[in-house]
């Protein structure tokens, strides 16, 4: 029961700090850019920040923010990615009282954003098939219904969309538990098989080891393409010769080796592959052109843009300078920095 009771206190009170705060102003400038994606003719993008996503023509820089319809007013939107052709875009939504759901728009608008998921489940990292009638996403387990962030997922669903039946529901591939921000599922070229990247660590003591898994659409003959160590992002090239990774916030190239039993494992800058650093600074975002000709990353607030086949020539470059140099027929040598980034600088 309750006992009611009364007490003299003494005690000492003082005025709390509270440091001035700058106004807010009318503009504000994006510091990081996420899910940057180039059009296959290259000459727009898109990219995410803020909560909005936003289109830029790269010949002049100017960028504005997608008007995707009244439907998605007060919505956070995120994960923006160009269809193979270019003419369609995908995106996500989340909205804290809705829920999340998968929408896609023509590219060159105005048509507004049309919803090919159900609403509610948390979606993330959409992507097109080849053929763009279909579009391969995260489902996220709920994390949200059991009030943890939605970064906190236990795992996710891997699920196919049907561009051509809005709002039908998905059909789940498979699950996988890796970083959500760093798998971004694709279906190969003929549309029979799924990739996404995961981490393993065999050793609790020992670095975590990206790997690149394929499954039949229905999550079936589950087989690991690849292994690499100490990747986060793995992405394998639409023509399936290129891998690039993220390591050490670092985005690298590497020829994909023979398959073998069991997969090959490869490295940055190891001498068992062909391999190089494509970013000068930091990146992340990595993703290939439809060609497979261009690997594009963020950094910041820029996006890079880097050619392959200038990539493999500064490589066989860099070591037939090093084969100079070993045989002492290089006379410039000296003068030589220790770059070792084949980023072109493109942003």
């Amino acid at each position: 029961a309750e006992i009611p009771f009364t007490a003299d206190v003494k005690a000492f009170l003082t005025e709390p700090v509270r440091p001035k705060r700058s106004p807010v102003h009318d503009e504000v400038q994006a510091r990081l850019i996420r899910w940057p994606s180039i059009s296959a003719d290259g000459k727009r993008a898109l990219f995410g920040a803020l909560g909005r996503i936003y289109g830029m023509t790269l010949a002049d820089g100017a960028v504005k923010e997608l008007a995707v319809g009244k439907a998605l007013d007060g919505a956070r939107l995120y994960a923006p990615s160009f269809s193979p052709d270019g003419d369609f875009l995908t995106f996500v939504s989340w909205d804290d009282q809705a829920g999340g759901a998968v929408w896609v728009m023509p590219s060159r608008g105005p048509a507004p954003a049309r919803r090919v998921s159900r609403l509610g489940p948390k979606f993330s990292n959409p992507t097109f098939s080849a053929d763009s009638k279909e579009i391969v996403a995260l489902r996220g387990s709920g994390a949200h219904l059991r009030a943890t962030d939605l970064a906190g997922e236990l795992w996710s669903d891997i699920v196919l969309l049907d561009v051509t039946r809005p709002g039908a529901d998905e059909v789940i591939v498979t699950e996988t538990t890796g970083v959500p921000a760093a798998v971004r599922p694709r279906l190969t070229a003929d549309g029979r098989r799924v990739l996404f990247a995961e981490q393993e660590a065999a050793d609790p003591l020992a670095s975590e080891v990206g790997v690149l898994i394929s499954v039949n659409r229905d999550g079936t003959d589950r087989k690991t393409v690849l292994r690499v160590a100490n990747a986060v992002e793995v992405v394998l090239s639409p023509d399936g010769r290129w891998v690039a990774f993220l390591d050490g916030h670092h985005i690298w190239l590497s020829a994909v080796p023979a398959a073998g039993t069991p997969p090959v494992e490869i490295g940055a800058g190891t001498a068992a592959t062909p391999g190089w650093r494509l970013s000068e600074v930091s990146g992340a975002w990595v993703e290939f052109s439809p060609d497979s000709e261009w690997v594009t990353f963020g950094h910041g607030p820029e996006i890079h843009r880097v050619s392959v086949a200038e990539a493999i020539g500064w490589e066989e470059a860099k070591q037939e300078k090093a084969r100079l140099v070993a045989e002492g027929d290089d006379d410039d040598s000296a003068s030589d920095g220790d770059d070792d980034s084949a980023s072109d600088g493109d942003d």
